[in-house]
């Protein structure tokens, strides 16, 4: 049980970190808008 929660969890690192980078790749495609709109 203890070994497949670490499992699990490394899993869920890895997707984590992918939807870290899209989340800032997105908030910062959105400042880039708003200071070229502003």
């Amino acid at each position: 049980m203890q070994q497949f929660a670490h499992q699990s969890d490394g899993y869920g690192a890895i997707k984590n970190n992918i939807v870290i980078r899209r989340l800032f790749d997105a908030v910062h495609l959105f400042l880039l808008q708003r200071d070229a709109g502003g």
